[in-house]
């Protein structure tokens, strides 16, 4: 009687694949080094300080005025979607 046939699962890949052969790839070439950085150039002192404005204390600006215009755009959107369902009902 003729030996049975192994049979891999279904589920596994087959342990060594027949006809694939290894490929050998040449090294990367090493990347170029990078420029030596220049030298930075020495900051110009002004000759007389900048002369300075004494104000009051000034409250910090916290975006009052975004949420109005959110608002608007939203108050115009929901009337153009409105007038646009009601022409599109069928009378």
């Amino acid at each position: 009687a003729p030996a049975p046939e192994v049979v891999p699962p279904a589920d596994q890949p087959p342990a060594a694949p027949g006809g694939d052969t290894p490929v050998t790839l040449p090294p990367a070439p090493a990347p170029a080094p990078a420029p030596a950085p220049l030298p930075a150039p020495a900051p110009v002192q002004p000759s007389a300080p900048a002369p300075t404005h004494v104000t009051g204390p000034v409250l910090a600006e916290t975006g009052a005025g975004q949420p109005a215009a959110a608002a608007a755009l939203a108050t115009a959107l929901i009337l153009g979607g409105a007038i646009l369902y009601r022409r599109s009902r069928v009378s």
